[in-house]
C-alpha cells in the first residue's frame, strides 16, 4: 500500500533577449541541478476492526519525494557599444578675434573658443555648480586634510602621469609658476584678485602643491583659473610678447598648431592627452567671421560644425532640422537697479537722503507687479529663454525657492495707493505735490529698447510715468569724478545686463556693498543704487569667513534673496551664451551631465567631440 514514488521535474526559466537596434546578441545557456527534498504527504485507506472498546493507534507514512530540478538559465550577451569614429576635422566659427590667447591676459568671448580645448584648472565645476577635480586628484577639504583649521593652507594633490602637449611633464612646478606669474608686476594681467592673498606656494615634491594664504580667503577653488607651463613662459622676461600667447600648448587634448591673425587658427589632436582613448578628432578650425550677419548665414549653408555665440534675438532663427543649441543658460541677467538716492537735484546721489518715489519699498514692490516678465521672453524672445526670479540667476548666489514675481497690475495700484500716491487727473499719480515721474537709463540695444517701451506702458496703466534715456556709453560708465551718470546717482532705475560667476561673492561685493557706493574717495566703485542693507552686509561677511562650502553656499544665498526681497534689484530674464551645433557635422558636444555647463566653455569638452557617421 504504501511505496517510494520518485518524480522527476524539470523546471525551464528561459529570459527573453533583449532586441538590439544594430544586432542579435548571441544568448549563452547556463544549466544546473538543484537536489531538494521534500516532504509531500500521502493519503492512505485504513481498516479498523473494533473487538472491544480501546483506543487503536494508528501509524500514517509520509513519502519523502526526492525533487531534482534543472534550472536553464539563458543570459544574454551586451551588444558591444557602437565604436565612436575618430579622426577628421571640424570647423567652427567665431564673430570676435584676438591678438593674444592668455586667459590671464585678455578677457572677452574670444578666449572661450580656443581655452577650454588647450588649458585645464585644478578645479572645475560640473553643470550643477559642484566642484570636479582635474589636474587636482581630489577637492581639499577640512575632512580629508586639504584645508587646514583655520583655512589659510590649502593642499593640492595632483593628478599624475599628466604631460603638456609638447610631451614635457607636468608638476607642482607650473602650479607654482603660475601663481608667481601673475603677481608679476612685469606682466599684463586681467586682474589679481585674490592671487594677492597668497603669500607663498610650497612644492614638496612633483605632486603636491601647498598654497599659503595671508588669511583666509573664501574664493580659493578657483585659484588658479589656468595652470600655464613653467618650462615654456618661465624663460621669459615676461609673457606679454611671449610667442605661446598665440601657439598654446597646455595639457588639454588640443593645442594651437596653427595661427593666422584675422583669419583663423587650428586645433591639434595632443597625442600626450591623459584621458585614455581622446581626443577623438584630428583637428579643429576655427574661423573668424565677424560680420554677424554673414556668419549665421554661412552656418545655415553647413559651411561650419558650429557658429560660437549668437545673441539671444538669434535664437528663434536656428530652430531647424539637424541643428541642436548649446544653450548656457548661467549667471548672465538682464535686470533693473533701483536708485534708492535722489535721481537729480542738489541732493543727487546722497546715500543719507531717501529718494521720494523709489526709496519706499511698497513703491518698489508695486514697479515689479506691474511687469509682464512673461510677456517680455514671449513677444521679444520667442520664449527661447526664460524670466527671471532671482538677482543671482544661477550658482551658489542662486535661491532655487525664488519664483518669478506675478504680473499683477491690480495689486499693483492697491500697494501705490498705500503708499499715498494718488491718481491724477491725467492719471498719472502724485504725492504731497510730487508728480510720479521716474528716468530708466538703458542703451540703444534693440533687445533692450524692446522691452524698456513694453515697462514704459505698463507703468502708465498703473500710474507710473516713465522716460526713456539712452545716453552714451561713455558718459554713462565714466567714473565718479568725471561724472559717470551711474555712479553719481542719475536716473531712478538703470536697465543692465550682468554675469556673475560660479561664485558671485565678488560681484556682489563690486556691485551691492555699502562700501561699494560710488565717491571722490571710491570713484570706480559700482554700488550706483547706493543701496546700503545690514542683513546684506552680515550675509556677505558670513560668506567671507565662512571654511564649510555648504554654510557659504547658504549664506551666498541668503545674501542674494535679501536682495531681491528689498526690491533693489528687478530681475528681468535670464540671458544665455548659445552655440547652435549642425549635428550632422559634430556630436560628442554635450557635457556629461546631459545639459549645458555655463561654467565651462564650449570647447572645454572638446576631447569627446567626433564626426557622426552618415
Amino acid at each position: 500500500m504504501f511505496g517510494n514514488r520518485k518524480r522527476v521535474v524539470l523546471v525551464l526559466a528561459l529570459l527573453l533577449a533583449l532586441i538590439s537596434a544594430c544586432a542579435r546578441p548571441t544568448p549563452e545557456v547556463i544549466e544546473k541541478e538543484v537536489v531538494v527534498e521534500k516532504e509531500v504527504p500521502v493519503t492512505v485507506e485504513v481498516e479498523k476492526e473494533v473487538v472491544v472498546e480501546k483506543e487503536v493507534p494508528v501509524t500514517v507514512e509520509v513519502e519523502k519525494e526526492v525533487v531534482v530540478e534543472k534550472e536553464v538559465v539563458v543570459t544574454v550577451t551586451p551588444a558591444p557599444a557602437p565604436e565612436i569614429p575618430r579622426g577628421g576635422t571640424v570647423r567652427i566659427a567665431m564673430w570676435e578675434t584676438r591678438e593674444a590667447y592668455n586667459p590671464h591676459m585678455r578677457g572677452g568671448y574670444a578666449y572661450q573658443s580656443y581655452v577650454g580645448a588647450t588649458l585645464q584648472r585644478l578645479i572645475s565645476f560640473d553643470a550643477n555648480g559642484n566642484p570636479v577635480p582635474v589636474l587636482a586628484t581630489e577637492i581639499p577639504s577640512l575632512e580629508n586634510g586639504g584645508v587646514s583649521e583655520d583655512g589659510k593652507t590649502i593642499t593640492f594633490h595632483l593628478r599624475p602621469g599628466v604631460k603638456w602637449a609638447d610631451g614635457e611633464p607636468f608638476s607642482s612646478a607650473d602650479v607654482k609658476f603660475t601663481i608667481e606669474a601673475i603677481l608679476n608686476p612685469d606682466n599684463i594681467v586681467t586682474s589679481r584678485a585674490g592671487y594677492d592673498m597668497i603669500e607663498s606656494v610650497e612644492t614638496p615634491d612633483d605632486l603636491t602643491a601647498i598654497f599659503h594664504y595671508k588669511e583666509f580667503y573664501a574664493g580659493w577653488m578657483i585659484i588658479p583659473w589656468y595652470v600655464l607651463p613653467e618650462h615654456i613662459l618661465g624663460t621669459e622676461p615676461n609673457w606679454n610678447t611671449a610667442e605661446w600667447n598665440i601657439m598654446v600648448v597646455g595639457t588639454g587634448p588640443f593645442y594651437v598648431c596653427e595661427n593666422v591673425p584675422g583669419d583663423h587658427y587650428t586645433l591639434c589632436k595632443n597625442e600626450y592627452y591623459w584621458e585614455p582613448g581622446k581626443p577623438y578628432l584630428d583637428k579643429i578650425a576655427v574661423l573668424w567671421v565677424p560680420d554677424r550677419e554673414a556668419l549665421k548665414a554661412r552656418f545655415k549653408a553647413g559651411d561650419y560644425a558650429a557658429a560660437y555665440l549668437i545673441t539671444d534675438l538669434d535664437i528663434p532663427e536656428f530652430n531647424a532640422k539637424d541643428t541642436a543649441l548649446h544653450m548656457e543658460q548661467g549667471g548672465s541677467i538682464e535686470a533693473l537697479w533701483i536708485n534708492m538716492s535722489p535721481s537729480d537735484g542738489p541732493d543727487m546721489g546722497n546715500p543719507n537722503i531717501e529718494n521720494p518715489i523709489t526709496g519706499d519699498l511698497k513703491v518698489r514692490q508695486a514697479l515689479e507687479l506691474a511687469i509682464d516678465k512673461q510677456e517680455i521672453v514671449h513677444s521679444i524672445f520667442l520664449d527661447a529663454i526664460p524670466a527671471a526670479a532671482c538677482p543671482v540667476p544661477a550658482g551658489w548666489g542662486y535661491d532655487p525657492t525664488m519664483e518669478v514675481t506675478e504680473f499683477n497690475p491690480e495689486k499693483a495700484r492697491q500697494l501705490l495707493d498705500e503708499a499715498g500716491w494718488e491718481v491724477g487727473p491725467d492719471g498719472i499719480r502724485e504725492k504731497d505735490g510730487l508728480r510720479m515721474h521716474v528716468t530708466m537709463m538703458g542703451s540703444t540695444a534693440k533687445y533692450r529698447m524692446l522691452y524698456m517701451q513694453l515697462i514704459q506702458q505698463w507703468w502708465k496703466d498703473v500710474g507710473v510715468e516713465m522716460e526713456i534715456l539712452t545716453p552714451e556709453p561713455s558718459l554713462r560708465w565714466a567714473p565718479y569724478n568725471e561724472g559717470g551718470l551711474l555712479r553719481v546717482g542719475a536716473g531712478d532705475v538703470q536697465a543692465i545686463g550682468d554675469t556673475y560667476p560660479l561664485d558671485p561673492s565678488a560681484l556682489l561685493e563690486q556691485n551691492f556693498r555699502c562700501s561699494a557706493i560710488p565717491s571722490d574717495e571710491c570713484p570706480t566703485c559700482w554700488n550706483g543704487s547706493r543701496w546700503c542693507n545690514e542683513e546684506f552686509e552680515k550675509a556677505m561677511d558670513e560668506a567671507a569667513g565662512e571654511k564649510s562650502f555648504e554654510k557659504r553656499l547658504e549664506a551666498l544665498r541668503r545674501a542674494g534673496r535679501v536682495l531681491g526681497e528689498d526690491r533693489a534689484v528687478i530681475p528681468l530674464f535670464a540671458r544665455t551664451r548659445t552655440t547652435p551645433v549642425n549635428t550632422k557635422q559634430l556630436a560628442g558636444w554635450m557635457p556629461p551631465e546631459g545639459k549645458p555647463n555655463p561654467w565651462e566653455y564650449f570647447t572645454t569638452y572638446a576631447g569627446n567631440w567626433y564626426i557622426p557617421k552618415q
